[in-house]
């Protein structure tokens, strides 16, 4: 990894984005981050939602019924997962379905994620016609559900630093006295982000915004005609975000426990910052969205009835009703930074 990273920064004349070297540190074709195993779970490096227990799943299940309700329980439903990873969202969401007593038999499940782990997701092939869609390839028109779960965070982002001369970005560079990557700021080009980065800011806060974020919005409005988007994530609005975190969120996570230098050994380690919220609402927003949120996912979880969710394991099983509260406890309050922006259109 380290060489690729240098042999980059060579050919882009010295120094690149740290868009560039996350996009490569965390998916670079055979030694990127998420190209390794066991990412995910206690032998992982973190846990996500889906992975603590299946309720959380079964839950959602309950917003995506309410949707394929609410678009007259079409047979032809499309139930969409970005970044999946190996254990995604949208296999508890089917078990939920089901317990539902919704037939997904003749629903379409389309999973988009770079590290394209079909193999995770064979035993599908009986609850939904699956189909894997490459990053960046068309999609046909479709009415349904678009998941994305802790996707947001993982997406390669620009770092933004507020000095006396007004803003600048992080670019990296490779320091070969020292053997090692280094910071470099360059002054932000002129109508480049100038309507995201915040103007009354004190110097030294520091800004993370997403790359490609709204090219992705606006190719999932293209082929989403009909339907919701539901975004899980950590994060917060700006204002909350440069309040806690006035010198930015980048953070790095190894066998669940959490660092701040994104230059310690790349591509054995994920980065990501927390969410700003109020920066994918207004995107999303321009790119014909109606936003909703964002909401706590405690919130979101209670509205469609997780309690109930657990109740009904308890008079069926004591030991899995005890193991579903303790999830459901662990989403309150483990998870409690968690937010779910919902998009409609």
């Amino acid at each position: 990894m380290e060489a690729l990273l240098r042999a980059r920064i060579r050919d882009r004349g010295g120094k690149i984005p740290f868009s560039e070297f996350m996009d490569l540190a965390l998916y670079a074709p055979g030694i990127g981050y998420y190209r390794g195993p066991k990412v995910f779970g206690k032998e992982g490096d973190f846990m996500t939602a889906p992975r603590v227990h299946p309720i959380f799943g079964w839950t959602v299940a309950r917003a995506v019924r309410d949707v394929w309700e609410a678009l007259g329980q079409p047979l032809d439903m499309t139930l969409a997962e970005l970044g999946p990873g190996e254990n995604g969202l949208v296999r508890g969401v089917l078990e939920g379905l089901q317990r539902l007593g919704v037939a997904t038999s003749g629903w379409e499940v389309l999973l988009c994620d770079r590290s394209e782990r079909k193999d995770a997701y064979a035993d599908l092939a009986g609850s939904a016609r699956v189909k894997w869609i490459p990053p960046g390839s068309s999609i046909p028109p479709f009415r349904g559900v678009v998941l994305a779960n802790e996707l947001l965070d993982a997406l390669p982002f620009h770092r933004f630093r507020k000095d006396a001369a007004g803003w600048s970005e992080a670019w990296v560079r490779w320091e070969e006295s020292r053997k090692a990557f280094d910071w470099s700021f360059e002054p932000v080009p002129k109508g480049r982000w100038e309507d995201a980065l915040p103007p009354e800011v004190p110097s030294g806060t520091v800004v993370e915004l997403p790359e490609g974020l709204e090219e992705l919005l606006l190719a999932i409005r293209k082929s989403l005609t009909e339907g919701v988007i539901l975004f899980f994530d950590y994060g917060g609005s700006q204002e909350e975000l440069l309040q806690r975190f006035p010198e930015g969120s980048l953070s790095t996570f190894r066998r669940h426990d959490q660092g701040e230098d994104p230059f310690d050994a790349p591509g054995t380690r994920d980065l990501s910052a927390w969410v700003n919220f109020s920066y994918v609402a207004r995107l999303s927003a321009r790119c014909g969205f109606r936003v909703e949120g964002p909401a706590l996912q405690s919130e979101f979880l209670h509205h469609h009835q997780i309690e109930e969710a657990v109740r009904e394991l308890e008079r069926k099983s004591s030991f899995e009703g005890v193991k579903a509260r303790m999830a459901m406890k662990s989403f309150f309050f483990s998870y409690r930074d968690h937010r779910v922006l919902t998009l409609r259109c």
